[in-house]
């Protein structure tokens, strides 16, 4: 069977869906603020972080498209994005041999980690790996189980922030914990866009996302809680001695209430810019929290 290598051609590009990578970045950006913050920055472990957490991001985009092309779930009027295994673009078997480099690179990267900073990093690496596998794949794929929105906020939020900063400070960081749930919420709202844009095909086959159970309102407002919840963050972070910095995220606040309105009033093909809005304003936001971190620090 040909192998339609290499890489860096257009299908692979799309599979590998470059718009999501932002909410790979910025989850490290943060815990890497915190880090310099207490004065514990140490740049090859936060380099190291940063390329696992964009190739994690890459494996997961990498195995949903293929599990979802094998069993068929992507429909040919499907309103995101083309799915490249589904299409034809590349064959089921040259994407089992891209994940398993990936896997392998991911290994590499953890051995590094692991002299670094220990066993911590082993089972956060392995943890990721399976969640990254098991989303889409497997007898019980835990997307189709509205569990997938858990995945995003646990793995994207506490666990990348969290993680940078353990692999530079060796500890952890209250604060930093805190900041992580304004990331993951963000990045778990990416996933409700998207899932809400393709209930109806993912119904059809079975696929039970979040969007499907709570239909078109309640998802919706599940959407604007996700949104909400986030700027309730600066908030915590004052109220643990941290100083008005930490409300720099505010400055997005009217634009995320208009993507809350464009999204209520959106539908079809148009929902694919306001994941794209999604993704960038999370990014923007922790992107802002991270400075805030940073401006306070050099403040002193």
């Amino acid at each position: 069977m040909r192998i339609n290598f290499p890489l860096f051609t257009k299908p692979w590009i799309l599979a590998a869906r470059p718009k999501t990578l932002l909410a790979a970045l910025s989850p490290v950006l943060l815990g890497g603020a915190f880090a310099l913050a207490d004065e514990l920055f140490s740049p090859i472990p936060f380099v190291l972080a940063l390329l696992c957490s964009l190739l994690f991001q890459i494996l997961a985009n990498f195995a949903n498209d293929y599990f979802d092309g094998v069993k068929k779930i992507d429909q040919e009027d499907r309103l995101g994005p083309p799915r490249m295994v589904a299409m034809g673009m590349i064959q089921p078997r040259s994407m089992i041999i891209a994940i398993a480099l990936l896997i392998c690179l991911l290994v590499v990267l953890g051995v590094l980690l692991f002299l670094n900073s220990g066993w911590p990093v082993v089972v956060i690496g392995l943890a990721a790996i399976l969640s990254a596998i098991f989303y889409s794949g497997g007898p019980l794929p835990y997307a189709s189980r509205a569990l997938g929105d858990v995945f995003a906020f646990v793995f994207f939020g506490p666990v990348a922030v969290l993680g940078s900063y353990f692999v530079q400070a060796h500890n952890l960081n209250a604060s930093a914990g805190l900041a992580s749930l304004g990331t993951g919420l963000w990045i778990t709202a990416i996933l409700v866009v998207n899932n809400y844009r393709d209930r109806k095909g993912d119904k059809q086959v079975g696929k039970y996302t979040m969007a499907v159970i709570l239909g078109e309102k309640k998802s919706r407002c599940y959407f604007y809680l996700l949104l909400g919840l986030s700027f309730l963050v600066p908030p915590g972070l004052l109220l643990r001695g941290h100083s008005l910095f930490v409300f720099l995220p505010y400055i997005i606040l009217p634009l995320a209430v208009k993507l809350a309105k464009d999204f209520r009033e959106t539908r079809g093909r148009g929902l694919n810019l306001i994941l794209a809005r999604t993704s960038f304003l999370g990014f923007v936001y922790t992107t802002l929290l991270a400075l805030a971190v940073l401006f306070e620090h050099f403040s002193r």
